[in-house]
C-alpha cells in the first residue's frame, strides 16, 4: 500500500503551495469502602457527580459502497455483575446507535465502572479500523485511528465520560484481473504529459509501461517491472463505465529513471471516471534519484482533471 496514500485531501494539504495543486451518574455520600481502587482514586467522598453522555457506535465506509454490518456489544458492571447484558445491532453506512447510557439506578453504589465493548462483524472483502471520541458532547478525539474491529470504553460516574466509536471499512485492494491504459491522444495534466503507451496491471505479473514528460525537457520512464506497491479500488465517487471494469482507481508506487538516471521513485493515482475522459483525474509525484519520498520534496507534484486524453480501466486479459 502506498504510504501516504494519494487521496485528494492529503495532496491538497501537502502541495497547495506548489505550482499546481496535487491534487456518568448523580450520587452523594458514597461508601468509599465499597468502590474499586480505580474509583477510590478519582471520586472524593461525598462528591456530587454529573451523568455521563451515551456510548455510541457508528459505521462508515470510505473507498467503496458496502452492506450493512452487525455490531455486537456487551456491557459489564464492575460490582453488580447481575446487570451485565449483551446484544447486537445492524448499521448501514452513516448510521449510529446508542449502546449504553451510564446506569446509576441499577449500579451497586452509583459509581461503579461500566465497561462497554463493541465488536464489528467485518464483511468479506473489507478490512476494519476504528476511532474513539471521548466526551460525546465535545467529540474530543482520543488517540488515533486503530486497526481492528473491537473497541472498549469504561464509563464512570463523572462528566468526562461518554464515548463515540466509529468503525471504518475499506475494500480490500483488487490484486487480479484489472489493468489501466491511457488512450486518445497523449494524456495531459497542465503542462505534464503521460505518453499514450500507458499500461498498468493490478496484479503486477506483466511488464508495465509509463512515461512522464514535463517542461524543461524532463522525462521519467518506468522500470518494466518496478511497481513496488499497488491498490486497484472501486471508488464509489467515480464511475468507469462504459465499459464495466472491476475497479476505477489505480494507486501505486514505482521506480524508474529520471532524465536517464536510475533510482527515481514515483507515486501516482489514476482515476477512470467514464467516457470521454473529460472528468478523469491523475495525480503524480516524482522524486530525484535516491531521494526519500517520505521526507524529501518531490521534483514534480501535479494533479487534477485531465486537460486532454482518456484513462481506461479494464478487466485484464488472460495471462499466458
Amino acid at each position: 500500500m502506498i504510504h501516504p496514500q494519494l487521496d485528494r485531501s492529503t495532496i491538497s494539504a501537502l502541495f497547495a503551495s506548489g505550482a499546481i495543486v496535487l491534487v456518568a451518574a448523580a450520587c452523594s455520600n458514597s461508601d468509599e469502602a465499597t468502590l474499586g481502587p480505580e474509583l477510590q482514586s478519582i471520586v472524593p467522598t461525598g462528591a456530587s457527580m454529573v451523568t455521563v453522555g451515551p456510548f455510541e457506535v457508528c459505521k462508515e465506509y470510505r473507498n467503496t459502497v458496502g452492506p450493512p454490518v452487525t455490531i455486537d456489544y456487551t456491557v459489564d458492571y464492575e460490582l453488580n455483575q447481575g446487570n451485565n447484558f449483551s446484544g447486537s445491532v445492524d448499521l448501514a453506512d452513516g448510521e449510529c446507535y446508542t449502546v449504553h447510557v451510564y446506569d446509576d439506578a441499577n449500579s451497586n453504589v452509583g459509581l461503579e465502572e461500566q465497561t462497554v465493548t463493541v465488536t464489528e462483524q467485518v464483511p468479506a472483502g473489507f478490512n476494519a479500523s476504528y476511532q474513539i471520541s471521548e466526551n460525546v458532547r465535545g467529540d474530543i478525539t482520543v488517540g488515533s485511528e486503530t486497526p481492528g474491529n473491537s473497541a472498549s470504553g469504561i464509563m464512570l460516574g463523572n462528566p468526562d465520560n461518554g464515548f463515540k466509536v466509529v468503525f471504518y471499512n475499506d475494500a480490500d485492494p483488487i490484486l487480479v484481473n484489472g489493468r489501466m491504459t491511457g488512450g486518445g491522444r497523449q494524456v495531459t495534466i497542465g503542462n505534464v504529459r503521460v505518453t499514450r503507451g500507458l499500461t498498468l496491471h493490478c496484479d503486477n505479473l506483466l511488464s508495465n509501461n509509463l512515461e512522464i514528460n514535463w517542461t524543461g525537457g524532463n522525462k521519467w520512464h518506468i522500470d518494466k517491472e518496478s511497481l513496488t506497491s499497488i491498490e486497484c479500488i472501486d471508488d464509489p465517487a467515480f464511475d468507469e463505465t462504459p465499459p464495466r471494469a472491476p475497479f476505477n482507481t489505480f494507486i501505486a508506487q514505482a521506480t524508474g529513471s529520471l532524465n536517464g538516471v536510475a533510482g527515481s521513485i514515483i507515486r501516482f493515482k489514476f482515476i477512470d471516471d467514464g467516457e470521454p475522459g473529460s472528468t478523469d483525474e491523475a495525480y503524480i509525484q516524482i522524486w530525484t534519484p535516491l531521494d526519500n519520498p517520505d521526507s524529501d520534496t518531490p521534483v514534480l507534484a501535479v494533479g487534477g482533471v485531465l486537460t486532454r486524453g482518456n484513462l481506461q480501466a479494464h478487466f485484464d486479459q488472460p495471462h499466458k
